[in-house]
């Protein structure tokens, strides 16, 4: 049976060759100042002659005032997919215009105009009135000056205001309190450019907040709890949960040592809050036979201020794995703390390792045993320090999740995955491998049965001490796809492959489909309904393709914003392994890791990774010993790389991708793989205005018929020279 992939109505069987058409842009990248290469991804872009640039005016309510500057290029290089120019080394930063010029039609694009990836209200809630409103996506602030609109879903204008914290990827706008519930659309304007230059339109919910009033709240004492170590005290805190759910009151624990010698249950609306982690806390005794997780909940509850102890066990804290019952999220664990280890005492040889085993081999998530296991929407753990027998995090299918200054501790064969998720700001957490037989971990959808990973803020984060299995301190590992082949009708929006769609565990829903090759190659759309073998689609092609175009289609792992992190003592700094998409790593930090790097690659499927930049990085130390991709390094340098690999018959797979201003201080090059050949599997490349300090060479891996590549302005520096001892 064929697959239908349908935008509209109406089939017709594909012509071989497509009719004559003109220039097409795809991706561009951005962003880009003044004597930076810029790189356009499109169709016949060979047939330009000519690029036409202007810096516009920066008037954020009027347009069509003349630029601030104007110029005619020549492209610097170009291939029918690929072509290159500069900006003029005198303009100033801005927005700038271009137009590809051919001898009868032309294309037009905008570089640093805002691109709003997603929106996302405060603790993984949606926005409210008078609350902030973070921003994520590409050139957000170029000045101070950046603005943010708020329209009615009309297009009435309701608020503009200044953005006081806007860089070039995330902004906080603070909502006014006096803003109805409802559907809004935002747009931000960067400092720069004229009327035209404010971002799209981003569609944000904003909820009411709630309601007003004193907080009730009961105390565990009132239901009999000791809270001396000794007494269980187990049924009074589960009655107290009870009457805390039934009345909308949050339950207190006073200092105390609470014992519960079996498994709490918190019910839906229960919070139960400690008076310090230092003061209150829960625990456990050696259990023979740990419960599947020592606290659980469906929904709607929180746990604050105190710590939990535990000797054996499997998930300490779980929510929104309750058996049969859907998922609804809003879960918050704030200022926690968690200390278990199944390994306490004088334990022998023999239960050791069938702990671990357990711990590896259970059912729901990585190795079966994590400190905190959640699923759903409005998730958020903040300022809490999680240290347990294995895995310190699991987090699956969710949406609107903050985790947010935390300290994770992986314990022995444990690492941390945050799976299938949407819309999650990771942010000043530190992620350490408490145990020499630890890992890392990924933002991945190895466990997630949807079809994507999704707009992921991580930044300032720390990440170290990852000795065991791969190593990898940030991956974003999903192997596998549902289809690899061609197309044979096409009228209007609608697709038919050649073959079943087959995605397996995954949902199909918001998968990608890729053109690889062919007509259209380097597009790119997302599914959003099956129903009767009917595909839909969330978007127009720009070049349709035919019957010669090749796809696949595989779970979507697109717009990861890594920023500002440091990495360090691990097999891998970031590893986007397979399937990636419009991935910015930038001004992150790295040493004794195998640096940063993409691979576009068969992993169980054909994989593309398309549209990298990784700029402002730093590779302080790259020494290398028994790291990199699955270990295979065992001794080297480490590299910002970026890599298609060999399989028979792969067509290519790693696209669009920016290496720019990046040190390399110790130890480390630049590396492309896959660019040469008859058959190229990299293509389109900028690699300039990168400091390299190698006993080698600095760039590795460019051959002189490496496919679409520009490589200016890049230095071997003097480790002796001032720029050397930064």
């Amino acid at each position: 049976m064929k697959a239908v992939i349908i935008f509209g109505v109406g089939l017709a069987l594909l012509p071989s060759c497509a009719a004559l058409s003109g220039p097409s842009i795809f991706w561009s990248s951005d962003p880009a100042a003044p004597a930076e290469t810029v790189l356009i991804v499109g169709h016949d872009l060979d047939a330009v002659n000519r690029v036409e640039i202007e810096l516009l005016a920066d008037t954020p309510s009027e347009s069509g005032v003349g630029g601030a500057a104007k110029t005619s290029l020549l492209p610097s290089r170009q291939t029918p997919q690929t072509l290159y120019f500069s900006i003029p080394s005198d303009w100033r930063q801005g927005v700038y215009r271009y137009r590809l010029e051919g001898e009868k039609l032309a294309a037009s694009g905008v570089l640093n105009r805002p691109v709003l990836y997603w929106s996302q209200g405060e603790a993984g809630a949606l926005a409210r009135p008078g609350r902030e409103l973070r921003l994520f996506g590409r050139n957000l602030g170029l000045t101070p000056g950046a603005m943010i609109r708020l329209k009615t879903g009309d297009g009435r204008e309701v608020a503009r205001a200044p953005l006081p914290e806007a860089s070039l990827w995330t902004a906080t706008a603070k909502l006014p309190s006096t803003l109805a519930p409802g559907s809004y659309l935002v747009s931000v304007w960067n400092g720069r450019g004229d009327a035209s230059a404010w971002s799209e339109d981003l569609a944000v919910d904003i909820e009411a907040p709630p309601a007003a009033g004193v907080e009730r709240q009961l105390s565990v004492r009132d239901f009999g709890a000791k809270g001396d170590g000794t007494a269980d005290d187990s049924a009074a805190i589960e009655a107290g949960l009870a009457a805390a759910a039934e009345r909308g009151a949050v339950l207190l624990a006073p200092p105390g040592r609470y014992l519960l010698k079996h498994a709490l249950h918190i019910p839906n609306g229960a919070t139960l809050r400690g008076v310090d982690r230092d003061l209150s806390s829960l625990l456990w005794p050696e259990f023979e036979t740990p419960p599947e997780s020592l606290v659980s909940g469906d929904a709607h509850f929180a746990i604050e201020d105190m710590t939990l102890y535990a000797s054996n066990h499997r998930h300490v804290i779980s929510g929104g794995f309750e058996a049969g019952v859907a998922p609804k999220g809003d879960i918050h664990l704030r200022r926690i703390r968690i200390r278990a280890s199944a390994y306490r005492g004088h334990i022998a040889e023999g239960d050791v390792h069938r702990r671990e085993s357990a711990l590896k081999t259970g059912v729901g998530g990585p190795n079966g045993g994590a400190a905190i296991r959640l699923r759903g929407d409005g998730l958020e753990i903040a300022d809490s320090d999680i240290y347990a027998s294995g895995s310190a995090l699991f987090v699956l299918d969710s949406r609107r999740v903050a985790i947010t200054g935390n300290s994770f501790y992986n314990g022995r064969g444990g690492w941390y995955s945050i799976s299938g998720c949407r819309d999650a700001i990771i942010e000043g957490n530190e992620f350490v491998g408490a145990d020499l037989g630890a890992s890392g971990g990924g933002v991945n959808t190895l466990f997630s049965t949807g079809g994507s990973s999704e707009n992921i803020w991580l930044a300032k984060n720390k990440f170290r001490l990852m000795h065991a299995w791969d190593r990898e301190a940030m991956t974003t590992d999903g192997p596998g796809g549902s289809y690899y082949g061609h197309i044979v009708e096409l009228a209007g929006r609608r697709l038919t492959l050649d073959g079943a769609l087959t995605p397996g565990s995954h949902s199909p829903i918001r998968q990608g489909v890729f053109i690889l090759a062919g007509r259209g190659a380097g597009q790119f759309a997302q599914i959003v309904d099956v129903a009767a073998g009917v595909v839909t689609l969330d978007r127009d092609w720009t070049v349709a393709p035919d019957r010669d175009s090749l796809i696949t289609i595989v779970p979507m792992v697109q717009r990861y914003l890594i920023v500002g992190n440091e990495f360090s003592d691990a097999g891998a700094a970031v590893q986007l392994y397979g399937t990636s998409v419009e991935q910015v790593i930038a001004e992150n930090s790295s040493a004794r890791t195998a640096g940063f790097l993409n691979q576009g690659r068969w992993y169980h499927h054909f994989q593309p990774s398309w549209y990298i930049q990784y700029l402002k990085n730093r590779i302080v130390d790259g020494t290398v010993y028994r790291g990199g991709p699955d270990g295979m390094i065992f001794s080297g340098e480490a590299v910002i790389g970026a890599y298609g690999l060999p399989h028979p018959q792969s067509p290519p797979l790693t696209l669009g991708i920016v290496m720019r201003g990046n040190q390399l201080v110790q130890n480390a090059r630049i590396e492309i793989g896959g660019c040469g050949g008859a058959a190229p599997l990299t293509r389109g490349l900028v690699v300039e205005h990168n400091n390299v300090l190698t006993s080698t060479e600095p760039v590795k891996g460019v051959g002189a018929n490496c496919d679409a590549v520009i490589i200016p302005r890049n230095e071997k520096i003097n480790p002796f020279s001032k720029q050397g001892a930064k």
